[in-house]
């Protein structure tokens, strides 16, 4: 039973983020440089495109496997397990819908604003899987990290954009 638990945990995040992906696939790069975002204004520091997708899998898979700590550590989704893992949840909801909002809507205020509010639930979220599990905080750091770089360079865009 457990196996399954653990290829749902792992799977949910990454599937989330190749569907919201998927859905502004010709707004990021297209191979005649023709895309919005590759004629935007970008700071000397962008992270070249092909980056981002194996990027995101291994922070994805991190947090899944952080989250598949807590439900087992905390006896399946019960009272000790219940507000972190729901927190996760909203979390990764929002995660999914800040690439349609940059990408899709090309609304980089507001693209800012998601990810600001992104990042105060990822910090929630491993503050509240510590409670339940040290290494589940600890697979954490690494995502908010990135997180916090995409924070930066959203608000740079929006600065130059």
């Amino acid at each position: 039973m457990r196996v399954w638990v653990l290829i749902v945990a792992l799977l949910l995040p990454n599937v989330g983020g190749w569907l919201s992906s998927i859905s502004v696939m010709g707004q990021v790069s297209r191979p005649d440089g023709d895309s919005w975002y590759d004629t935007i204004n970008k700071p000397s520091w962008t992270p070249p495109n092909w980056v981002f997708g194996p990027a995101w899998t291994v922070f994805y898979t991190m947090i899944g496997y952080s989250s598949y700590l807590v439900y087992r550590d905390g006896g399946g989704f019960t009272e000790k397990s219940q507000f972190p893992l729901t927190l996760y949840l909203i979390h990764l909801f929002v995660n999914w819908t800040w690439t349609p909002v940059f990408f899709g809507l090309h609304k980089l205020g507001l693209a800012l604003l998601h990810i600001v509010i992104l990042d105060i639930l990822a910090v929630g979220c491993a503050i509240s899987f510590y409670m339940v599990n040290r290494w589940a905080a600890g697979l954490f750091l690494p995502y908010i990290a990135w997180s916090i770089f995409a924070t930066c360079l959203t608000a740079t865009l929006w600065h130059l954009n």
